[in-house]
């Protein structure tokens, strides 16, 4: 079989938005770690060092995904109707995203007692957890996924539904989706073939990816809480 390498300028705009989208990821995954930014605050101790490290590197990787995300989207010419901030219907989604997590709590109770999850959340593993620290926790979670799906629901998304169709649109996007979770805990990767295709439809309904950034924020930055509230490694003061 003969194949043509020659590379169209739809070749390369489709290359750009999901190889460009995929090196964003493992950028912020690989790169801008708290690890790293813990460095900056050497003379620091280590708990405050650690908490700072986390903050600034959840608020670098929203930041870094948002932006670059958007750039991306202005060059291949995608519209970014995706962000609009109309009254009425940010007023909808905000309110379906409540909706929608009053019914998960329930289920976010359960999946934090599980000894898999609180492996792996909070992610920050600081004691005490002090009320500064989860304000600051909830701060970089809300950043971070803010940029994060203004990339998958935004950019990918967007792109895929324009030139594939509505189906392989959300296809592509909710497998990479997938394939961004292989780090995390087996439930919640497999979850993730359920929620890509229900955020895909959470964001086309309401016209704006603001339900799902409030409905992502809320469980996450839950999650987090509610597996440090019941593993007894996050009870004692030190």
């Amino acid at each position: 079989m003969k194949f043509n390498w020659t590379l169209g300028a739809k070749d390369i705009e489709i290359l750009t938005v999901i190889l460009g989208g995929t090196l964003l990821f493992c950028v912020a995954h690989y790169i801008i770690t708290a690890k790293n930014f813990e460095q900056i605050f050497d003379s620091q101790k280590k708990a405050a060092r650690q908490a700072n490290g986390y903050l600034l590197s959840t608020l670098s990787r929203g930041v870094l995904l948002g932006l670059a995300s958007i750039f991306i989207a202005n060059r291949v010419g995608l519209s970014l109707h995706f962000l609009s901030l109309s009254p009425l219907p940010l007023l909808k989604g905000v309110g379906m995203a409540l909706g929608i997590y009053v019914l998960l709590i329930s289920i976010l109770i359960f999946s934090a007692k599980k000894p898999e999850i609180q492996n792996f959340y909070p992610e920050l593993r600081v004691v005490p957890r002090d009320r500064a620290l989860v304000i600051n926790s909830a701060a970089g979670w809300f950043v971070f996924l803010l940029g994060y799906e203004i990339l998958f629901r935004g950019l990918l998304l967007q792109y895929g539904i324009v030139n594939w169709g509505l189906w392989t649109g959300v296809a592509v996007m909710t497998g990479l989706y997938v394939l961004a979770h292989l780090h995390k805990p087996a439930s919640e990767t497999f979850a993730c073939l359920v929620v890509g295709p229900a955020f895909a439809i959470l964001t086309l309904e309401t016209g704006t990816i603001w339900a799902v950034v409030v409905l992502h924020a809320l469980i996450a930055i839950t999650n987090e809480n509610l597996a440090a509230k019941f593993n007894p490694e996050f009870q004692h003061q030190e």
